[in-house]
């Protein structure tokens, strides 16, 4: 019979482990943005665009204007967010903004903040933990629990321990390297590239 107390102080390093991951692979954000959020608020992510800073926390997600350094909070009360836990924050080419959360995502178009879940997309899971996009404009969205899932064109495909190489369903990060190239950070089986990831015999590559 497993102890308990292993139990609950695995489960608590996890979580530790997770939420520093978290503030690892934030942007830096300067002295100068910090000021304009909630001092109490921990940063978890941050993105920027042309116009706008853009700053997830575990109070939220705080959208500054750069040139005029007004900021607008957005939390469970104004947009349509299951969590205020913001996970990761990634401004695309094409003017979107993704936004994840543990508890799905919501996609700002410019005009709206639309939700996308497990519900009215392929999303396999809703606890996201990484978005990324790539330069061709290809967007990977990391899960916890349904493993890596690549957006392009509004087609959605899922890699998981089923039909790639990844061993492990639990995405803890998604990042760029300096070549543009994905990195892909899998709990337990440290650090890989996608073009790494050398699938099954028979089965699609992740980098297809």
């Amino acid at each position: 019979m497993k102890n308990p107390t292993n139990i609950l102080r695995k489960t608590q390093l996890l979580c530790l482990l997770f939420l520093l991951t978290l503030q690892l692979s934030a942007q830096v954000v300067t002295d100068e943005y910090r000021e304009l959020i909630d001092s109490n608020a921990v940063i978890t992510s941050s993105s920027e665009d042309q116009n706008y800073q853009w700053i997830g926390t575990d109070k939220g997600l705080w959208k500054i204007n750069k040139k005029t350094k007004k900021a607008i909070h957005y939390d469970t009360e104004n947009i349509p967010l299951e969590s205020n836990f913001i996970t990761s924050v990634c401004c695309c080419a094409n003017g979107n903004v993704w936004i994840g959360t543990p508890k799905g995502a919501i996609r700002f178009d410019g005009f709206a903040f639309l939700t996308v879940n497990d519900e009215n997309s392929d999303l396999p899971d809703n606890y996201i933990t990484s978005i990324v996009q790539e330069k061709n404009g290809t967007l990977w969205i990391g899960t916890r629990y349904g493993g890596l899932v690549k957006i392009d064109r509004n087609k959605y495909t899922v890699y998981d321990h089923t039909n790639s190489a990844i061993k492990n369903d639990h995405i803890c990060k998604l990042s760029l390297d300096v070549n543009g190239n994905i990195l892909v950070d899998v709990f337990m089986n440290g650090q890989v590239s996608a073009d790494e990831l050398v699938t099954r015999p028979g089965m699609v590559s992740v980098n297809q």
